[in-house]
């Protein structure tokens, strides 16, 4: 993964550190390729203004390439499709917003190419629960576990492999974990939007937004 850091002030100097290492001028794009904290600032005098960090976390998923079947909304796009798979993990909620996918309205509908097959055990799909903001998680995910892609057709068969997860609303953890070992080289993650919003909510007879940020597949 490429971390590119930049500023809207003119002449900049921006140094950045990994983990408990000390800071460094950033000259071009940071390649991050294992898991790992990275912490920048904008510095005057060789003081830093506001120090900020990212946590990568990496996972079998991570920089994979991946397909949508439909794109996020343009209100909330992200840092485009690859902010699924970018291993970084939201901890902010709505107020960072660029790290999270928002689909209003519609499902998540994405398949992951793990480049070759891989044994996995879990996938898991990282979520936003703000209701008051219209913002649900999703009612069931679906996972398919492939390996091979036919563009012509998905069904339910052999070799197929599908499992449907039912989300229970009320989990504190906006994290939904499906388990159980497979051998694939195809991950399709399905997770479906709340719908309508019910009488007595925040935004009734709207439809809700479904929000993801990351997919981990372990």
């Amino acid at each position: 993964m490429l971390l590119d850091l930049s500023s809207k002030l003119p002449n900049a100097v921006i140094k950045y550190k990994i983990g408990e290492g000390s800071f460094v001028d950033y000259k071009q794009p940071i390649l991050v390729s294992t898991s790992s904290d990275i912490t920048y600032s904008i510095f005057e005098k060789d003081l830093p203004l506001k120090l900020k960090t990212k946590s990568f976390k990496f996972n079998k998923a991570t920089g994979k390439k991946l397909s949508l079947q439909q794109p996020a909304s343009a209100s909330y796009p992200g840092n485009g499709s690859n902010t699924l798979v970018d291993g970084i993990q939201n901890t902010k909620g709505l107020p960072a917003a660029v790290e999270f996918l928002g689909f209003k309205g519609t499902d998540l509908d994405v398949t992951i190419d793990l480049g070759k097959e891989m044994d996995i055990s879990e996938v898991r799909v990282h979520s936003l629960k703000q209701e008051t903001s219209w913002i649900y998680l999703p009612t069931e995910v679906e996972v398919y576990y492939l390996p091979y892609i036919d563009t012509t057709v998905v069904t339910k068969q052999p070799p197929i492999v599908f499992v449907t997860v039912p989300v229970d609303k009320n989990i504190t953890e906006p994290v939904i974990k499906i388990t159980g070992k497979h051998t694939c080289r195809y991950v399709r993650i399905k997770a479906k939007n709340y719908g309508t919003i019910q009488a007595g909510n925040a935004g009734a007879g709207n439809t809700a937004w479904l929000f993801i940020d990351e997919i981990e597949i372990n």
